[in-house]
Protein backbone atom coordinates (compact mmCIF):
# COMPACT_ATOMS: atom_id res chain seq x y z
CA UNK A 1 0.00 0.00 0.00
CA UNK A 2 1.45 3.33 -1.22
CA UNK A 3 0.88 6.41 0.97
CA UNK A 4 1.15 9.65 -0.81
CA UNK A 5 1.37 12.92 0.98
CA UNK A 6 -1.85 14.18 -0.74
CA UNK A 7 -3.41 11.04 0.97
CA UNK A 8 -2.01 11.20 4.59
CA UNK A 9 -3.18 14.79 4.24
CA UNK A 10 -6.59 13.42 3.65
CA UNK A 11 -6.54 10.85 6.69
CA UNK A 12 -5.57 13.85 8.86
CA UNK A 13 -8.54 16.09 7.75
CA UNK A 14 -10.91 13.44 8.67
CA UNK A 15 -9.64 13.33 12.06
CA UNK A 16 -10.94 17.05 12.83
CA UNK A 17 -14.54 15.75 14.25
CA UNK A 18 -12.59 13.26 16.48
CA UNK A 19 -10.49 16.06 17.43
CA UNK A 20 -13.21 18.49 18.09
CA UNK A 21 -15.03 15.59 20.31
CA UNK A 22 -11.89 15.22 22.55
CA UNK A 23 -11.26 18.98 23.22
CA UNK A 24 -14.83 19.53 24.69
CA UNK A 25 -14.53 15.70 26.05
CA UNK A 26 -11.07 17.36 28.20
CA UNK A 27 -12.57 20.53 28.42
CA UNK A 28 -15.61 18.93 30.23
CA UNK A 29 -13.59 17.95 32.94
CA UNK A 30 -10.92 20.45 33.15
CA UNK A 31 -13.93 22.74 34.08
CA UNK A 32 -15.02 20.26 36.87
CA UNK A 33 -18.59 20.70 36.01
CA UNK A 34 -20.57 17.12 35.56
CA UNK A 35 -22.43 16.58 32.42
CA UNK A 36 -25.11 14.01 31.99
CA UNK A 37 -26.37 12.35 28.81
CA UNK A 38 -28.45 9.33 27.71
CA UNK A 39 -26.49 6.43 26.55
CA UNK A 40 -27.55 6.82 23.05
CA UNK A 41 -27.13 10.74 22.84
CA UNK A 42 -23.41 9.62 24.15
CA UNK A 43 -23.23 6.71 21.20
CA UNK A 44 -24.53 9.22 18.74
CA UNK A 45 -21.65 12.15 19.57
CA UNK A 46 -19.05 9.27 19.17
CA UNK A 47 -20.49 7.50 15.82
CA UNK A 48 -20.33 11.18 14.75
CA UNK A 49 -16.57 11.93 16.05
CA UNK A 50 -15.63 9.02 13.89
CA UNK A 51 -18.25 9.98 10.70
CA UNK A 52 -14.74 12.13 9.11
CA UNK A 53 -13.48 8.99 8.05
CA UNK A 54 -16.56 8.02 5.89
CA UNK A 55 -17.07 11.64 4.77
CA UNK A 56 -13.43 12.41 3.10
CA UNK A 57 -13.46 8.70 1.88
CA UNK A 58 -10.45 7.82 3.94
CA UNK A 59 -12.17 4.48 5.49
CA UNK A 60 -10.05 3.17 2.12
CA UNK A 61 -6.76 3.96 2.94
CA UNK A 62 -7.35 1.77 6.09
CA UNK A 63 -8.96 -1.30 4.06
CA UNK A 64 -6.89 -0.96 1.54
CA UNK A 65 -4.17 -3.72 2.27
CA UNK A 66 -6.89 -5.80 3.16
CA UNK A 67 -9.36 -8.26 0.85
CA UNK A 68 -12.15 -5.51 1.85
CA UNK A 69 -10.40 -3.09 -0.62
CA UNK A 70 -12.08 -5.20 -4.03
CA UNK A 71 -15.23 -5.38 -2.38
CA UNK A 72 -15.21 -1.63 -1.62
CA UNK A 73 -14.55 -0.60 -4.97
CA UNK A 74 -17.34 -2.64 -6.37
CA UNK A 75 -19.27 -1.12 -3.67
CA UNK A 76 -18.13 2.13 -2.83
CA UNK A 77 -21.76 2.74 -0.84
CA UNK A 78 -21.07 -0.50 1.03
CA UNK A 79 -18.62 1.07 3.59
CA UNK A 80 -21.40 3.75 4.11
CA UNK A 81 -24.25 1.03 5.16
CA UNK A 82 -21.85 -0.79 7.18
CA UNK A 83 -20.98 2.08 9.27
CA UNK A 84 -24.85 3.48 9.44
CA UNK A 85 -25.83 -0.46 11.11
CA UNK A 86 -23.05 -0.77 12.93
CA UNK A 87 -23.97 3.22 14.34
CA UNK A 88 -27.64 2.29 14.22
CA UNK A 89 -26.88 -0.97 16.46
CA UNK A 90 -24.45 0.64 18.92
CA UNK A 91 -26.57 3.59 19.86
CA UNK A 92 -30.06 0.98 20.34
CA UNK A 93 -27.67 -0.72 22.21
CA UNK A 94 -26.86 1.94 24.76
CA UNK A 95 -30.54 2.96 25.63
CA UNK A 96 -30.09 1.28 29.18
CA UNK A 97 -27.32 3.35 30.30
CA UNK A 98 -27.00 6.88 31.22
CA UNK A 99 -23.40 7.94 31.28
CA UNK A 100 -22.09 10.49 33.33
CA UNK A 101 -18.87 12.75 32.94
CA UNK A 102 -16.79 14.23 35.35
CA UNK A 103 -18.03 13.11 38.69
CA UNK A 104 -16.39 11.02 41.35
CA UNK A 105 -17.85 7.82 42.95
CA UNK A 106 -18.98 8.99 46.40
CA UNK A 107 -20.69 11.95 44.05
CA UNK A 108 -22.24 9.41 41.90
CA UNK A 109 -23.51 7.85 45.10
CA UNK A 110 -25.18 11.03 45.88
CA UNK A 111 -26.63 12.24 42.91
CA UNK A 112 -28.04 8.94 43.07
CA UNK A 113 -29.66 9.04 46.28
CA UNK A 114 -30.69 12.66 45.24
CA UNK A 115 -32.01 11.51 42.01
CA UNK A 116 -34.04 8.41 43.34
CA UNK A 117 -35.78 11.11 45.78
CA UNK A 118 -36.68 13.40 43.01
CA UNK A 119 -38.53 10.18 41.03
CA UNK A 120 -40.39 9.56 43.97
CA UNK A 121 -38.66 6.20 45.00
CA UNK A 122 -36.25 5.16 47.39
CA UNK A 123 -32.95 3.19 47.01
CA UNK A 124 -31.91 0.03 48.47
CA UNK A 125 -29.06 -1.99 48.28
CA UNK A 126 -29.52 -5.40 45.78
CA UNK A 127 -27.37 -8.41 45.55
CA UNK A 128 -23.82 -7.25 43.46
CA UNK A 129 -21.06 -4.13 43.58
CA UNK A 130 -22.53 -1.16 42.40
CA UNK A 131 -26.81 -2.25 42.26
CA UNK A 132 -29.01 -0.68 43.61
CA UNK A 133 -33.20 -1.17 43.26
CA UNK A 134 -35.41 2.41 43.47
CA UNK A 135 -38.12 1.28 45.60
CA UNK A 136 -41.50 0.55 44.94
CA UNK A 137 -40.53 0.89 41.06
CA UNK A 138 -38.51 -1.96 41.61
CA UNK A 139 -35.92 -0.25 38.91
CA UNK A 140 -32.53 -1.60 38.91
CA UNK A 141 -29.53 0.28 38.41
CA UNK A 142 -25.97 0.06 38.46
CA UNK A 143 -22.79 1.97 39.15
CA UNK A 144 -19.99 1.51 37.01
CA UNK A 145 -17.27 4.22 37.46
CA UNK A 146 -14.10 4.40 35.47
CA UNK A 147 -12.11 7.02 37.81
CA UNK A 148 -8.98 6.98 35.66
CA UNK A 149 -11.36 9.08 33.10
CA UNK A 150 -13.59 10.54 35.75
CA UNK A 151 -17.05 9.29 33.85
CA UNK A 152 -19.26 6.83 34.56
CA UNK A 153 -21.86 5.08 33.34
CA UNK A 154 -25.73 4.50 35.00
CA UNK A 155 -27.10 0.51 33.94
CA UNK A 156 -30.77 0.82 33.79
CA UNK A 157 -32.98 -2.09 33.80
CA UNK A 158 -36.13 -0.73 32.43
CA UNK A 159 -35.10 1.51 29.09
CA UNK A 160 -38.40 3.52 29.52
CA UNK A 161 -37.06 5.10 32.78
CA UNK A 162 -33.43 6.23 31.53
CA UNK A 163 -34.67 9.67 30.15
CA UNK A 164 -36.53 10.65 33.27
CA UNK A 165 -33.22 9.33 35.51
CA UNK A 166 -31.07 11.23 33.10
CA UNK A 167 -32.99 14.38 33.81
CA UNK A 168 -32.88 13.80 37.98
CA UNK A 169 -29.23 13.16 37.77
CA UNK A 170 -29.02 16.79 36.15
CA UNK A 171 -30.80 18.43 39.20
CA UNK A 172 -28.94 16.30 41.79
CA UNK A 173 -25.62 17.30 40.07
CA UNK A 174 -26.53 21.20 39.80
CA UNK A 175 -27.66 20.92 43.91
CA UNK A 176 -24.22 19.38 44.30
CA UNK A 177 -22.59 22.53 42.41
CA UNK A 178 -24.49 24.70 44.34
CA UNK A 179 -23.29 22.99 47.36
CA UNK A 180 -19.57 23.24 46.29
CA UNK A 181 -18.82 20.05 44.36
CA UNK A 182 -16.24 19.79 41.83
CA UNK A 183 -14.40 17.30 40.37
CA UNK A 184 -10.55 17.34 40.45
CA UNK A 185 -8.99 17.63 36.60
CA UNK A 186 -7.57 14.20 35.81
CA UNK A 187 -4.16 13.59 33.42
CA UNK A 188 -6.63 11.86 31.00
CA UNK A 189 -8.28 15.25 30.87
CA UNK A 190 -5.48 17.20 29.23
CA UNK A 191 -4.32 13.99 27.40
CA UNK A 192 -7.89 14.59 25.48
CA UNK A 193 -7.19 18.21 25.36
CA UNK A 194 -3.87 17.93 23.82
CA UNK A 195 -4.29 15.42 21.56
CA UNK A 196 -7.95 17.12 20.18
CA UNK A 197 -6.11 19.99 19.75
CA UNK A 198 -3.27 18.56 17.65
CA UNK A 199 -5.83 16.89 15.69
CA UNK A 200 -7.82 19.92 14.63
CA UNK A 201 -4.94 22.26 14.58
CA UNK A 202 -2.41 20.74 12.15
CA UNK A 203 -5.23 19.99 9.35
CA UNK A 204 -6.79 23.47 10.03
CA UNK A 205 -3.49 25.29 9.25
CA UNK A 206 -2.84 23.30 6.16
CA UNK A 207 -6.26 24.15 4.72
CA UNK A 208 -6.26 27.28 5.45
CA UNK A 209 -2.61 28.01 4.21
Amino acid sequence: MLITFDTLQLLVVSLIPLGVYLILLGLVNVLGRPVVLTGRVDSLLLSLAISGLMVTGSISLLVEATPLYRLYTEHPSLPWLLYLLLAAAWVYRSGNYVVVYCTSPQALEEAIRLAAGGMGQQLRPAAGKGKLVLHPAELLVELRPFEALDAATVYVSDRSAVGLLACELRRAYRQLWQLGYRAHWSLAAVLFTVAGSILVAYPTAWLLR
